[in-house]
């Protein structure tokens, strides 16, 4: 995965980039000051220089997996330097500062300011599909979409203890946390996961098997036939004993199923899914 593309999963575009430059700089060095600002900056340039740095990324990318590789930007401590920032407050109500001190607390306050009014998107706690009913939540609530939580009451007493075949990026998500012992056949990153597993082949299997359910659009009938026949493979070697379907794909695949064992049938739906099955012999096996 190319190092600016992992770091861009964590960070974001430009305007982020500078807002996380400006507060590496302008917090250590010009609100916390002394000995514990500069302790802060450079450990924030060890970081970057072992750690987050393109050249030595293939190092870190050998022993971690190379898509979760983004995620030691988080050794920056942006947080922490975020909470730093109220200590300016402090040395601007100090009486007989220095005026020069005075002058760099608040260039770096109106800095700062400045690009973080560049780097706004918009506020995460606000409704992104209303749609899909996904907007403000209570602490006691589960951060999942509410039609995959409808499909985990209607479908755990199946499916809690199965081999579940379902679309990786909805489903195939969040099942998996309700349902500790369910094992997934195709979940997210399936492909990367048994790619540094030295089995680049199953992960492929096992996408092409979920992106015939989800029916992505798989391009020419070559590519379609090619999704159908590793669909067929993961079901008819047992890797996957339970499908779940959406309801506008489900007669297409509850007929793939049929046809490689008419044991196959329709048990129930919610939350948009269809949940497909075999004979009960079949599943316990």
């Amino acid at each position: 995965m190319p190092w600016r593309e992992a770091v861009d999963y964590a960070v974001g575009g430009r305007a982020d980039y500078l807002r996380d430059v400006v507060l590496m700089i302008a917090v250590p060095l010009l609100v916390v000051r002394g000995r514990s600002g500069f302790f802060l900056f450079f450990y924030l340039c060890a970081v970057w220089l072992f750690c987050l740095n393109p050249l030595l990324a293939r190092i870190w990318m050998v022993n971690i997996l190379a898509p979760t590789y983004f995620r030691l930007v988080y050794l920056l401590q942006l947080p922490l330097l975020c909470t730093l920032i109220g200590g300016a407050g402090s040395q601007l109500a100090q009486k007989g500062s220095v005026m020069n001190g005075r002058a760099q607390t608040v260039l770096a306050l109106s800095t700062i300011v400045f690009v973080f009014v560049g780097s706004y998107h918009g506020l995460s706690i606000l409704p992104r599909d209303a749609r899909q009913d996904i907007g403000w939540k209570s602490p006691r609530e589960y951060q999942l979409l509410p039609a995959n939580l409808d499909f985990a009451r209607a479908a755990g007493p199946y499916i809690a203890h199965a081999k579940l075949l379902a679309p990786i990026w909805t489903a195939g998500c969040e099942l998996p946390l309700l349902f500790p012992e369910m094992k997934v056949v195709a979940p997210r990153l399936v492909t990367h996961y048994f790619a540094n597993a030295g089995n680049p082949e199953e992960g492929n299997l096992r996408n092409q098997a979920a992106a015939f359910i989800a029916g992505e659009r798989l391009g020419s009938p070559e590519r379609v036939k090619a999704a159908e026949l590793e669909f067929r493979k993961v079901i008819e070697t047992g890797r996957a004993n339970a499908v779940a379907v959406p309801q506008s794909e489900s007669q297409r695949v509850l007929a793939t199923l049929k046809s490689i064992d008419p044991g196959w049938r329709r048990v129930l739906e919610a939350g948009g899914l269809v949940l497909m099955l075999p004979d009960p012999a079949q599943q316990r096996g």
